[in-house]
């Protein structure tokens, strides 16, 4: 499967330190800061919830140091951004006293202390990342060296090792976002892997945030994201879509009559998409006079690339596209949430029903088989 990185880093990921500090309630943030003596231009406190954040605050480093004060309601995503430099921060910020180190020449050691129940559970959340990174670190030249003779035992071993440790680790990240259940932290997490969780899933662990982070922003990008999931629900009508044909005439989903349907989402440089050709060819020419119909959805950009792989691929059925590429920001992207890459297929019945959705060729064509023989 071929998917683009089209929804970017997760930030809880990146939300780095490892010692957590108490806080007490403020009426407002204190953020204190060192960095190198020699650096003395402004900190940038940078607001980090959209694609462009606002300036939050900002300090003239004096001596190495800094100090930032202000007020805000909540818990946001935030970013200490130093003046024409590569080294930032990002982290939880709320009415709290944090204690923030930026490195100048290794920005991958910057910490931030202190915060609230938020960047409490970011920094544990690293220091589970950072144990596991180091326990794999041990052993990797005796990794290196055992992958040299595979069929020995000890390259088995090593990796039912390295299996166990990625088990524990994980185990961990869900004891501590069971722990955080109700935080921004948790809220944040959610909302970057929500397009990848199974519906129900999704749902329950949006469930043990409270209202007030539900009603929020970002709560309600992740009812969106649960909105449109139930959309696509096995039993729902299918969204229908206008897209243009090869030769330029333009058709509608709703609009393709057909016992059952099978929509194709591939590109031309997908090749796993176009590795799975044949069998869609198979599959055509076996139930297509039986009322099977084939529709694909190319999510090429290049017009020309495109309506050369349908030529090559000999692609016999009904073919469309909108040009507008495999971008988070593409609507029909968005309508049937392609988030786990391509291929990807939605089996329609007569009646435009959804009967089956995902990546796993095997399960549509299963379903495909059940569909036909109703």
């Amino acid at each position: 499967m071929v998917q683009k990185n089209i929804y970017g880093k997760y930030f809880s990921l990146f939300c780095v330190g490892v010692c957590v500090m108490g806080c007490s309630i403020s009426s407002g943030y204190s953020i204190q800061g060192t960095v190198d003596p020699s650096f003395n231009k402004q900190v940038f406190l940078l607001s980090d919830e959209r694609e462009v954040g606002d300036t939050l605050a900002k300090a003239v480093v004096v001596n190495g140091k800094f100090n930032l004060n202000g007020s805000i309601e909540g818990v946001q995503k935030a970013l200490l951004q130093l003046e024409d430099g590569d080294s930032s921060l990002p982290f939880f910020l709320e009415n709290s006293s944090y204690q923030a180190t930026l490195q100048m020449e290794h920005p991958e050691e910057n910490v931030i202390r202190g915060g609230g129940a938020s960047q409490k559970a970011a920094n544990a959340w690293t220091s589970i990342d950072r144990h596991l990174s180091q326990q794999i670190d041990a052993i990797r030249e005796e990794y290196v060296e055992a992958a040299r003779h595979p069929e020995n035992g000890h390259f088995e071993r090593l990796n039912l090792y390295l299996d166990s440790l990625q088990k524990n680790a994980e185990q961990q990240r869900e004891l501590l976002l069971n722990q955080y259940a109700d935080s921004y932290f948790a809220l944040s997490h959610l909302a970057s892997i929500a397009s990848r969780l199974p519906l129900e899933e999704l749902k329950l662990r949006f469930e043990k945030v409270g209202p007030s982070l539900q009603n929020g922003h970002l709560g309600k990008v992740v009812m969106q994201q649960i909105r449109r999931m139930e959309a696509l629900s096995v039993g729902s009508v299918a969204p229908d879509f206008t897209l243009l044909s090869p030769d330029g005439s333009s058709f509608t989903l709703h609009g393709v009559k057909a016992k059952v349907k099978l929509l194709d989402f591939w590109a031309s440089w997908c090749a796993p998409c176009r590795a799975l050709v044949p069998q869609l060819r198979q599959l055509y020419d076996e139930y297509h006079n039986c009322g099977f119909e084939v529709v694909g959805i190319s999510v090429d950009e290049n017009e020309s690339a495109w309506k050369k792989a349908i030529k090559e691929e000999k692609m016999k059925w009904l073919q469309g596209s909108d040009l507008k590429g495999f971008k988070p920001d593409n609507e029909l992207n968005q309508l049937y949430n392609i988030s786990h890459g391509i291929p990807y297929f939605v089996l329609l019945d007569g009646q435009n029903r959804i009967r089956a959705i995902g990546t796993d060729f095997k399960l549509i064509r299963t379903a495909l088989i059940e569909v036909m023989n109703e």
